[in-house]
């Protein structure tokens, strides 16, 4: 038994009324008809999820949105030639550093004539070159760790190469012996009434620290400008115990 007035709602728009004669038949073909539209909606529906299982879901446009870029490439730097006249560019990006001056090449080069490895040797020292200072060839100073070398105009190579390896042998004298090593090089020279250490910024040829660094520099640059006050150029047996006093010796 139905109701006087069956109302069915599609699409929440207005009220389909019953067809008129309200005889069975009509109403089962009403039924009818809506049932075919409701199965063949359902067949459809069914063959698009078999698709979507076929080929994957469709994206939607908010994952479009959240996809990666494409990478950025990098564009390389052009290839840059340089020579050691030409100043260095700063990493950080600040002023360039000057270009070394004459002094400095001709003390790197002075540096490179010298075989004893001293930056491995003396941790933290460094060596510096500057113009002709008067009355001074280089200074080292102890505190510090720095070796000043003063180049001259028209100065020898050989000479710069001697000076340099003599104040290395200040700084190896200073870092690497104690009393009884330094007593060990007096009596292997025959020395022992000058003094040790020279006064402030004084020559040193008349010590015992300058004939250490004149062995030094004898040993590394050869025997040419070989200048001590106290002894004559070591022997073999003294250049020896040099090259032992000079080396980083365990205790």
């Amino acid at each position: 038994m139905h109701p006087a007035s069956s109302t069915i709602v599609c699409d929440g728009g207005e009220p389909v009324p019953e067809p008129a004669g309200g005889d069975s038949y009509g109403r089962a073909g009403f039924v009818g008809a809506l049932l075919l539209v409701v199965g063949l909606g359902a067949l459809f529906a069914h063959l698009l999820n078999g698709l979507d299982g076929r080929f994957g879901s469709p994206v939607r446009s908010s994952e479009l949105a959240s996809a990666p870029a494409e990478p950025v490439a990098l564009v390389e730097a052009p290839n840059v030639e340089t020579h050691d006249t030409i100043a260095d560019v700063d990493p950080a990006g600040n002023d360039a550093v000057p270009a070394p001056t004459e002094e400095e090449e001709l003390g790197r080069w002075a540096l490179d004539q010298i075989d004893f490895p001293w930056e491995e040797t003396l941790p933290g020292w460094r060596i510096s070159f500057y113009g002709e200072r008067p009355g001074l060839y280089g200074l080292t100073l102890v505190d510090d760790k720095h070796i000043e070398i003063y180049v001259r105009n028209e100065q020898e190579p050989e000479l710069l190469v001697h000076i340099v390896a003599h104040e290395i042998g200040h700084a190896i004298d200073v870092t690497m012996n104690d009393g009884p090593d330094r007593r060990r090089w007096q009596q292997a020279r025959g020395i022992g009434t000058e003094p040790w250490w020279p006064g402030e910024a004084t020559s040193d040829f008349a010590t015992g620290a300058g004939d250490f660094a004149e062995g030094f520099a004898f040993w590394q640059a050869g025997p040419e400008h070989f200048r001590s006050k106290v002894a004559p150029p070591p022997n073999e047996q003294q250049l020896a115990l040099l090259a032992h006093l000079a080396t980083d010796r365990q205790p």
